[in-house]
């Protein structure tokens, strides 16, 4: 949220964020784990993310996690992201 003079922000509830992708993806084969630049070798698509969100990936993964570098697929309709992660390889985040 952009700060307003007349905004009140309360704390609801923390929700955590992973890395989704189908059933049978390439991904799920590797038996080492799966860094982030596993990932990248494949699409990733994401709903608009916070300032804050962003921060938080870069701090975890390094720069090259930050969305506007990873994410290749935004949209506002999460079902419509989880549609395209279940018929293809496309990661979602």
């Amino acid at each position: 949220l952009q700060p307003a003079p007349d905004l009140q922000a309360a704390f609801v509830h923390e929700m955590r964020g992973a890395f989704l992708v189908r059933r049978g993806h390439p991904l799920l084969r590797r038996r080492s784990g799966v860094a982030f630049a596993d990932l990248r070798e494949f699409p990733i698509a994401s709903s608009p993310l916070s300032d804050e969100v962003a921060r938080l990936l870069v701090e975890r993964y390094g720069p090259q996690a930050h969305p506007a570098e990873c994410v290749t697929l935004r949209c506002e309709e999460l079902p419509s992201l989880v549609q395209v992660a279940a018929r293809s390889d496309t990661v979602l985040l």
